[in-house]
């Protein structure tokens, strides 16, 4: 009798010993996987977007629509957790802006003026699965251009610090490198988009 309550006390005694063991285990598990992970990602992608062209002849404004469009470089640091993550990225770029031509009151009309670009941008996403993730980004970016002046028309478009909000799906294609397209607007009624690639390191 003495023998089997020794026994029965040593299974307990083992039995306790082994649910502390998986219990730490699981909370190891657990805390590891809600750990955020860094990451730097390097970007490169065509943004094209459109703003209001305001040309003022006299005392006469006319309204017409300019088409800006340029490769960016961008350089990411990247925080994820299993679910979730955010960037916050620098870039830089260069392109080309065309507008004028759509108002007949008034003869302007450029093409391929030079453009300079230099921004950050944050963003959020959410992981649908291992290769694909869907995010909100925010382009805060100074552009910088000089539309050529003809005689007695003055020449503006927008803003030259401006922000725009874009929806982006990124998706993964190899081990390190993803597709990334997204759309938004820089102001009311003004669309930007965006495609390009990123390569994780």
């Amino acid at each position: 009798m003495k023998h089997a309550i020794l026994i029965g006390m040593f299974l307990l005694s083992a039995a306790g010993a082994g649910a502390q063991d998986s219990a730490a285990t699981s909370t190891t598990t657990a805390s590891s996987s809600n750990e955020f992970k860094k990451q730097w990602i390097f970007s490169a992608s065509t943004m094209i977007w459109n703003e209001k062209l305001e040309l003022q002849q006299g005392v006469d404004i006319f309204e017409d629509v300019a088409n800006f469009g340029a490769v960016i470089f961008m350089i990411n640091r990247e925080f994820n957790s299993e679910n979730w993550g955010v960037h916050i990225g620098l870039f830089t770029g260069m392109g080309k802006v065309n507008g004028g031509g759509n108002t007949p009151a008034i003869d302007y009309s450029e093409g391929n003026v030079p453009l300079t670009l230099i921004g950050f941008t944050p963003r959020i996403y959410y992981n649908l699965s291992d290769r694909i993730n869907i995010g909100a980004s925010a382009f805060n970016f100074i552009k910088s251009m000089s539309w050529p002046e003809k005689t007695g028309v003055r020449v503006s478009s927008g803003r030259n610090f401006n922000s725009a909000l874009a929806l982006d799906i990124h998706y993964k294609i190899f081990e390190n490198w993803e597709l990334n397209q997204g759309l938004g607007g820089v102001a009311e009624g003004n669309t930007l988009w965006h495609i390009g690639v990123n390569y994780r390191f």
